[in-house]
């Protein structure tokens, strides 16, 4: 079982980083793809703005040359400054857009070239150039027009090859750096991807020492809180373990002196003056048994709530004197007084566990007291929260006890806890309707003096928002 999910956690990590890589490797690329593309961009512009002004260079050359104003053959201008030899072609052009001459072409044959940008911007402006490809040979002409004072329009051109011819120069060159880039950002993406999964995988391995690990500001609230969430259940199966034990231990006791005693009748050895004594003595601590598994049924109904309870208005000073009246007999026979003071504050609160609560707090006051001790019960509001205190004047609790009194079958005098037949679960269910309830629980004990434990529960405005 082991085995299987260990394979697991190992595959749902392999999936992570390669999902990491490849999505880096795939953000490379399209970075590498749109580099090339701009690239491509802005050498074909510069390109562009390279020829065209070579055109404008040969432009000025002719035109200041000034054959052209003194009626020369266009081809014998084109042979005399060796425009094929220098792959420039040569047209001239009337207002009207009529090709007067052309170097490689018969101008008869041509159409109308009013229409072209450079020869548009020419007549406009004085000058034009313009960069097109051919459809049919695959390559760019760069053009560069001028417009001559009898109004005509000479234009040069020029070619700079197959586009075609370009891709294929340059694809090698292409093919190695795409190959070392790719190979650089799989080794950087590997590298990135190691050191984004190295906090996890150390807490992986080790979540005792979560708060140790050196991470970044980003993980580190999630490290935080899978560190958080392993101390608590670290906590719970500790709490859990000691809570079987003395479980264990609570009911083993009662267990062995009822399988003792029941075994001395069984005998026929007890006199009928025992065999009255041992029964009593079994009865109790069956009684103690009933009451310790009621207690940590109780207390598991009590784990096992969602904090969702029924609550209904109720009068904490008419809560602490049906409490009172209930203890009256236990206080007899410990010899302890009961007193109920303060106003009538309600309260929205669940009947049954606040009947509860009070009543295990009442119980421990007295059972934990002096004879002719007293134990007062006060009710009030404090702060605009009512409270319900529960003050004795017992054996009080040594301040670095305090704490621990809620915890489950923790007693401060054990012996005595013994024979008052007290589970140890009952300060326990306390907090945790307590804690139902939104309340909070102050204690203030000396030792040799007495104890006070207060319930405060909170104020209307914080019961409405709960």
């Amino acid at each position: 079982m082991k085995t299987n999910r260990r394979y697991r956690q190992e595959n749902h990590s392999v999936g992570l980083k390669r999902r990491i890589n490849r999505r880096f490797i795939g953000i490379a690329l399209l970075a590498i793809v749109l580099t090339l593309c701009m690239s491509s961009v802005v050498y074909f512009r510069y390109i562009r703005n390279l020829e065209i002004s070579n055109l404008r260079n040969q432009m000025e050359i002719l035109l200041q040359s000034g054959k052209l104003d003194h009626g020369i053959q266009a081809e014998e201008l084109n042979k005399l400054y060796g425009m094929e030899t220098r792959n420039l072609r040569l047209t001239i052009i009337k207002q009207d857009g009529t090709v007067l001459y052309d170097s490689e072409a018969d101008s008869a044959k041509l159409e109308n070239h009013l229409t072209r940008p450079e020869i548009r911007q020419a007549i406009s402006s004085g000058s034009g150039s313009d960069a097109r490809r051919s459809n049919t040979v695959g390559a760019i002409s760069f053009y560069y027009a001028k417009r001559m004072s009898n109004g005509n329009i000479v234009r040069i051109a020029t070619e700079i090859g197959y586009l075609w011819n370009i891709l294929v120069i340059l694809m090698p060159s292409m093919f190695i750096i795409f190959v070392v880039i790719w190979l650089i950002c799989l080794f950087l993406g590997y590298g990135m991807t190691n050191r984004i999964l190295r906090p996890i995988r150390t807490l992986a391995s080790d979540l005792d020492d979560a708060e140790k690990i050196e991470t970044y500001e980003e993980i580190q609230p999630l490290i935080e809180k899978i560190s958080t969430q392993h101390q608590q259940l670290k906590k719970s199966a500790r709490m859990r373990q000691e809570f079987t034990a003395n479980v264990s231990h609570e009911l083993k006791t009662p267990l062995t002196s009822i399988s003792g005693y029941a075994e001395l009748i069984e005998t026929g050895l007890a006199s009928g003056k025992d065999i009255k004594r041992f029964s009593r003595e079994i009865c109790k601590n069956s009684e103690r048994m009933q009451g310790l598994i009621t207690d940590i049924l109780h207390l598991s109904e009590l784990d096992s709530s969602d904090g969702e309870i029924e609550k209904t208005p109720l009068d904490l000073k008419k809560l602490a004197e049906d409490t009172r009246d209930l203890l009256q007999m236990t206080a007899e026979q410990y010899q302890v007084d009961v007193i109920v003071d303060g106003k009538p504050q309600i309260v929205a609160c669940n009947r049954r566990m606040m009947d509860e609560l009070v009543y295990n707090l009442c119980d421990n006051a007295i059972r934990y007291n002096e004879p002719g001790g007293k134990v007062w019960i006060h009710t009030g509001e404090t702060d605009g929260r009512a409270y319900l205190a529960v003050q004795d004047t017992g054996i009080g609790i040594r301040e670095e006890e305090q704490d621990r009194i809620f915890e489950r079958f923790y007693r401060v005098d054990k012996s005595r806890s013994r024979q008052t037949g007290g589970t140890g679960l009952g300060l326990a269910i306390v907090k945790h309707i307590a804690a139902l309830h939104r309340a909070e629980i102050l204690i203030d004990s000396k030792l040799g003096v007495g104890t006070t434990i207060e319930i405060r529960f909170p104020s209307q405005k914080e019961g409405r928002k709960s």
